[in-house]
């Protein structure tokens, strides 16, 4: 990312990303939760910039009902170490609520990161020069730290069989 000019807003940048980022845990009903093969830090070192996070209200990171045995604030911390090593970068998050008590996952999470100083938390998109060596938050669904993404969501058509009719569709949007 340190190309990238810093009035660049990072809206109009393409981030590469996971689904279920940290969904590595498979459970006695087999491998059907597991969507990555690599480590965090293997995919922050391969290029991954985008995660998207199951996060329950005790911040343990989930995929559906399958414990991924970490939490939150161990990722934090795989992200912030990354981001020391590597300045120029900027990572983002999507923290999606999971389980009975969804409300309370913003609370949650608001205590980890209260005496941090490189997470964004605001709701305006910062440019790359703003965004350098930080955790930029994006909100979904009860989660209302960072930049909304409402709207953002589509569902279905997952599957590219042929380039130029997704080109089209996603210039569409």
């Amino acid at each position: 990312m340190k190309s990238i000019d810093n009035n660049k807003i990072i809206t109009a940048i393409t981030i590469p990303g996971t689904h279920d980022a940290m969904a590595l845990q498979g459970s006695i009903f087999g491998d059907i939760a597991i969507c990555q093969a690599w480590s965090l830090a293997d995919q922050l070192r391969a290029g991954i910039r985008y995660l998207d996070l199951r996060v329950k209200d005790n911040l343990e990171i989930v995929h559906g009902i399958v414990s991924q045995q970490t939490t939150f604030t161990q990722v934090l911390n795989t992200v912030q170490n990354f981001l020391n090593q590597y300045k120029t970068e900027t990572v983002l998050i999507r923290v999606k609520p999971e389980g009975n008590h969804k409300n309370n996952v913003q609370v949650e999470v608001q205590k980890v990161i209260k005496s941090l100083l490189n997470i964004w938390v605001k709701s305006s998109v910062p440019n790359m020069g703003e965004a350098r060596g930080k955790v930029i938050l994006l909100q979904k669904n009860e989660f209302k730290l960072g930049i909304p993404t409402s709207g953002t969501d589509k569902s279905g058509d997952y599957k590219v069989c042929d380039y130029d009719k997704k080109s089209r569709k996603l210039k569409n949007i």
